[in-house]
């Protein structure tokens, strides 16, 4: 994996991620719903920016042949040389004009690489529950019932690493005596910016059992 590769593929913040009510419905006069975690647009272009400059990509907006819908193109620039990728969606229901296009452009940065380890996630019950509770969002079943949800937590395999657990890396490194490039080669990583809370968890792991880092770096010689 490139170091732009790696750094398109950086998992989001939470606050950076939304959810959406997939399938609602009651059971036992008990509500329920199913969700799904996407990125914001305004994640994907602070990503596209932070990775190739203000200049370095662009994109278009296209209708698909059967005219309910609208591709988006997404250009960006790696050197010299400009990459497009395509993808698609149809108009939505609310907003419809206005929905298909901010579906397309985050199909389109899959192709990318970035948010696509969200389609790692499985589908998740939401935890439902009452009154105006902070962070709860509303939806409805197809009975027309209203009820409020809390998006649920992510696993660490969806979430970056966090600065504490970068502090403590080095500092172990420092203290264990162990070798950084080592350790990020064997993690197939360029920076340890770009990891994920989960890999900086098993990491500091290691680092913390001396005899296991020396075993993982031999590997790779």
């Amino acid at each position: 994996m490139d170091s732009i590769q790696e750094k398109l593929q950086r998992p989001f913040e939470a606050n950076e991620i939304e959810w959406r009510s997939q399938q609602t419905g009651e059971k036992n006069g008990k509500c329920w719903a199913m969700v799904l975690a996407y990125v914001t647009n305004r994640a994907i272009m602070d990503r596209l920016d932070e990775v190739f400059g203000v200049s370095g990509w662009k994109n278009e907006f296209l209708p698909t042949p059967s005219m309910d819908g609208v591709m988006c193109g997404i250009s960006a620039k790696f050197g010299s040389e400009w990459v497009t990728k395509y993808d698609g969606a149809d108009n939505t229901q609310i907003e419809a004009v206005k929905g298909g296009l901010s579906s397309a452009m985050k199909r389109t940065a899959v192709q990318f690489g970035i948010g696509r380890y969200l389609y790692q996630l499985e589908s998740n019950f939401a935890q439902v529950v009452e009154g105006r509770t902070n962070g709860a969002k509303s939806a409805k079943t197809k009975s027309g019932t209203w009820f409020n949800w809390l998006p649920p937590e992510l696993p660490n395999f969806a979430l970056p690493i966090t600065n504490e657990q970068i502090k403590l890396v080095n500092k172990l490194v420092k203290t264990k005596g162990a070798d950084l490039d080592k350790m990020l080669k064997f993690y197939n990583l360029f920076d340890i910016e770009n990891t994920t809370k989960e890999v900086g968890v098993k990491m500091i792991q290691a680092l913390e059992r001396k005899e296991d880092i020396e075993d993982e770096t031999a590997k790779e010689n």
